[in-house]
């Protein structure tokens, strides 16, 4: 089955309860900043509404004009985990109904039946790359609103305390799930 959501989530370092709630707040503002509808907090998670017939959000690049609305849930802990729901229905129904419109020129071709192959990988690409697109700028946007909550440490003075390993930077943003 197809899936019709973009899914995935965010690991984050000692999350405590304080920085969590800070993180909620900075992602409702940044949410609000570019223009999602009806941006909601309630518990630990924050709920809104986008799509691609808001007319803000068509000409956005955060990629939220493919989705419908969201949902980002923030768990406190160490490690700390984003969660985030994004279903892409308004897409996939448009691509499919568009398509064939699209595609209808391509039966009048008089060589080798191109029309169900455009219709196939239009589709796949259509839908297939802005799910693809929409997770990468969505994730971007959900590390903006915790580089904006949780700042780096200071540099320490020289040799005052070892440089982390390369594996310990590495898994700041472990738990992208390859789904």
């Amino acid at each position: 089955m197809f899936p019709t959501s973009v899914v995935g989530h965010l690991e984050v370092p000692d999350l405590s309860m304080s920085s969590a709630q800070k993180l909620l707040s900075a992602v409702q503002d940044l949410l609000v900043s570019v223009g999602a509808g009806d941006v909601s907090q309630v518990g630990d998670s924050v709920s809104f509404s986008a799509g691609m017939f808001r007319p803000r959000l068509w000409s956005s690049r955060d990629g939220l004009s493919i989705v419908d609305r969201g949902t980002v849930q923030v768990e406190p802990g160490s490690p700390g985990r984003i969660s985030y729901n994004l279903p892409t229905l308004q897409l996939l129904v448009t691509a499919s109904l568009s398509m064939p419109l699209i595609a209808l020129p391509l039966l009048r071709y008089e060589g080798p039946p191109i029309a169900p192959v455009f219709l196939v990988l239009g589709w796949a690409w259509v839908v297939g790359g802005n799910s693809v697109y929409a997770r990468m700028r969505f994730r971007r946007f959900l590390r903006r609103a915790v580089e904006s909550v949780i700042q780096p440490a200071p540099a320490p003075e020289s040799g005052a305390h070892p440089r982390p390993s390369s594996a310990q930077a590495d898994s700041f943003w472990a738990g992208d799930d390859p789904a």
